[in-house]
């Protein structure tokens, strides 16, 4: 490795460094979101059934009232993560979310071009900013989705216009992030209409990477009724 590349690297791994310490240090903080219980709850009735109840198990005025949900993959991955660890399982793996979350971000800024320096505090202004909403509940996986496709939308804004290997993997990792994203998160419905915008951007400024973006854009929408709820999203 040359001495400037060297040079060039440090900076970058103490600015994102510091970062996720941040970000780590907001997220570490004592359970206090009540909604968990119901979503811990959730995810054991839909173990112990097999299946997603499909009615309202929890009110005793209305409970034949059909039930969507659209989180069922999220309380399920909490039922089990409380069943092995408790709670204090459920905040370190909020936090390891979150974390990983802004580290894609760093990332991605430092490849549009941002600084060190000028990423990492502007990402934990966001943080500092959201801390409030750093809780045990599903809506962190719509933050974690949209960086992804913000990632998968540079790459293929700059793919030719005959998509290569490397250009397909990406947009099947883009669909696949959706797939998932559904099961988590209501909050993938922006997932078609940030790929439509990216294809529009792409198209504006003649990049061979429109018609490629567009056609996820197309799929994200398929992709967001790969759920057991399928329409009711």
């Amino acid at each position: 490795m040359e001495p400037a590349a060297r040079d060039d690297r440090l900076p970058r791994i103490l600015a994102g460094g510091a970062l996720l310490v941040f970000v780590a240090g907001l997220a570490l903080a004592p359970m206090a979101e009540s909604d968990l219980f119901f979503r811990v709850e959730a995810g054991r009735q839909i173990l112990a059934r097999r299946g997603l109840p499909g009615v309202n198990l929890y009110s005793f005025t209305y409970p034949e009232h059909r039930d969507i949900d659209t989180s069922w993959l999220f309380e399920v991955a909490a039922a089990a993560l409380h069943a092995r660890g408790g709670f204090p399982a459920l905040v370190v793996a909020k936090a390891a979310v979150l974390v990983a979350t802004f580290a894609a971000a760093y990332a991605l800024c430092l490849r549009r071009g941002a600084g060190p320096a000028a990423s990492a505090l502007a990402l934990a202004a966001a943080a500092f900013v959201g801390r409030e909403r750093f809780v045990e509940r599903p809506h962190l996986f719509s933050l974690a989705g949209v960086v992804l496709l913000l990632a998968v939308s540079d790459a293929l804004a700059s793919a030719p216009a005959r998509p290569a290997r490397r250009a397909r993997l990406v947009a099947g990792a883009g669909l696949a992030g959706v797939v998932l994203w559904a099961n988590l998160h209501a909050g993938v419905f922006v997932a078609p209409a940030l790929l439509a915008l990216a294809a529009l951007g792409a198209r504006a400024e003649g990049g061979p990477g429109a018609r490629a973006l567009a056609g996820l854009a197309v799929g994200a929408a398929l992709a967001t009724l790969a759920t057991p709820v399928g329409w009711g999203l």
